[in-house]
C-alpha cells in the first residue's frame, strides 16, 4: 500500500510525532468540541511512533487510528480538508474512563479507560457515547 494516500497520511502523521509535534484539531472543526483525548501527549506520542498496527477508518472522513497496548489515537483523514492529521481523541487503559466512557462502560469517569482491541477495531465495535459505533476500520501498511 506505498502509494495509498491513507498510509502517505499515516506516514506524515508519524514524522510530525517524531519531530514532537502532534496538532489537535480545534472546536467546531470535524467534532463539535474539538479534541477530546484522554491519554497524555507523552503517550500519544508512543502511540503514534511506535503503534502496534494502524488503521483507516470505513466511514467519514476516512480516519486515521494509531492502535498500542489497547490504547487508541484517532486523527482526522484525508476527506478532512485542511484538518486531516490533528488528533480528534485518544483513549485506552493509560488515561481515564472519562464522562463518556462511564456513560457507556460504567464506572467512574477516573477510573481507567478500557482497552480497545483490534477486533473492536475492524468490526465497528467501539462504541459511540449518543450510541451506535465507530464505523469498522481495516489495518494500513506504511514505512513508518
Amino acid at each position: 500500500m506505498a502509494g495509498c494516500p491513507h498510509a502517505k497520511l499515516a506516514g506524515k502523521i508519524q514524522e510530525r510525532a517524531n519531530n514532537g509535534k502532534i496538532p489537535k484539531i480545534a472546536p467546531g472543526k470535524i467534532s463539535p468540541k474539538g479534541y477530546h483525548g484522554r491519554l497524555s501527549e507523552q503517550r500519544m506520542q508512543e502511540v503514534i511512533k511506535s503503534p502496534d498496527r494502524v488503521y483507516v477508518s470505513g466511514g467519514g472522513n476516512n480516519n486515521i487510528i494509531f492502535a498500542k497496548d489497547g490504547d487508541i489515537v484517532i486523527l482526522a483523514g484525508n476527506k478532512s480538508g485542511a484538518y486531516k492529521g490533528q488528533a480528534i481523541t485518544s483513549y485506552g487503559p493509560s488515561g481515564p474512563r472519562g464522562d463518556s466512557g462511564a456513560a457507556i462502560h460504567g464506572g467512574l469517569a477516573s477510573d481507567p479507560g478500557l482497552p480497545i482491541t483490534d477486533s473492536m477495531i475492524v468490526n465497528g465495535q467501539i462504541p459511540k457515547p449518543g450510541g451506535g459505533f465507530l464505523p469498522p476500520a481495516i489495518p494500513i501498511t506504511f514505512g513508518g
